[in-house]
């Protein structure tokens, strides 16, 4: 594939992530995508074979840029209470600076055929371990409950995270650290007020 192609099926992979995230899959249409991007609607199936493949494509980036992007801040040689901070400001960052291509893949594998529904599931559990091996190091230390199942913490923890590209706001909320080091103070240390 020459660079321009390349360059081109980056655009049609972008602008067709944030289709999916306004219209939802089975609202946009490969026809709206070409306009947006000013192309003949052929065009876009000299890079992807039809409007699933675009989808299953831009899951495939989602995951691969959380993953590499949280993989360069996991260091052995932190507390695990620090790696892990650094790993959910990456993840919350990473989601906030790129909403159209992470939120398809928060809500629209439904739309997959079961073969790469499953693909993008296997990418998200061996993502998601990631978490719950630090949890299950901070279980052995001490500096996390162990009544719960670092399974079930592993949930929780994303299921707050996660849903920030609904709602975050960048003109009225925090910074996405900002909203990080919350997330990572209310997992560690709740929601309570202090004991007087």
């Amino acid at each position: 594939m020459t660079d321009r192609s390349s360059e081109t099926a980056e655009r049609v992979l972008l602008e067709a992530a944030a289709l999916f995230r306004e219209k939802g899959f089975a609202s946009a249409s490969t026809r709206e995508l070409a306009d947006r991007l000013g192309m003949r609607g052929a065009s876009l199936y000299y890079h992807f074979k039809n409007k699933e493949d675009l989808l299953y494509r831009v899951c495939v980036r989602s995951m691969t840029t959380v993953r590499t992007r949280v993989d360069e801040v996991l260091d052995p040689r932190l507390p695990v209470r620090e790696r892990l901070r650094a790993m959910v400001g990456r993840h919350v960052i990473t989601l906030l600076e790129q909403r159209d291509l992470h939120t398809p893949m928060l809500t629209q594998l439904a739309e997959l055929t079961p073969v790469w529904r499953d693909d993008i599931l296997r990418r998200r559990r061996e993502y998601e371990q990631l978490f719950t091996d630090q949890i299950v190091l901070g279980q052995r230390e001490g500096v996390i409950r162990t009544d719960l199942t670092a399974e079930l913490l592993t949930l929780s923890l994303f299921n707050l995270l996660n849903w920030t590209v609904f709602w975050y706001n960048p003109e009225k909320d925090q910074t996405p650290q900002e909203l990080a080091d919350m997330f990572v103070s209310v997992f560690f240390d709740g929601a309570g007020s202090a004991p007087s």
